[in-house]
């Protein structure tokens, strides 16, 4: 049995956290489905300080990939999608953490940092600090309450 690679976010008091998993994007994804748009939506209205973890599966490649060919070929299909994560990284306090499958190539993505297996997100609030997991490809965990895979 190996140990759980995590990593630990701190959340200041006010920035708001969304998580998001199963895109899978290849380059046969389309801008107009359902998940792509509302992603696209949820990055382009965000205007508080935020952070956007991606917890899994944003991209899809074959076992037989080239990763940074399958890379270039999904973005190159996805302008919009691009276009929103490049604006809201450049935005004063956003910030769009991505899972480790995109960990190769997550400067080219904008995302600021590869998740580990486990993320422990810790929001300041009023109450003192806060934890809340969030485990790759397996969903996100309050305490001993977990709830469950979480998708756009």
């Amino acid at each position: 049995m190996r140990a759980t690679e995590r990593q630990t976010l701190p959340i200041p008091f006010g920035h708001r956290v969304y998580v998001v998993s199963d895109l899978s994007l290849s380059p046969t994804s389309n801008e107009a489905s359902r998940p792509l748009h509302e992603m696209i939506d949820l990055l382009d209205n965000i205007d508080d300080p935020a952070v956007v973890v991606v917890a899994g599966n944003l991209l899809h490649p074959s076992g037989t990939s080239d990763l940074a060919t399958f890379v270039d070929a999904t973005l190159s299909v996805l302008p919009g999608l691009v276009r929103a994560i490049s604006s809201f990284t450049r935005a004063p306090g956003h910030r769009l953490v991505g899972d480790r499958a995109a960990a190769p190539h997550y400067l080219r993505l904008n995302l600021s940092r590869p998740l580990g297996e486990a993320l422990a997100l810790q929001p300041l609030s009023g109450h003192g600090v806060g934890s809340v997991m969030v485990h790759a490809d397996i969903g996100v965990q309050v305490g001993q309450r977990r709830l469950g895979q979480l998708g756009v």
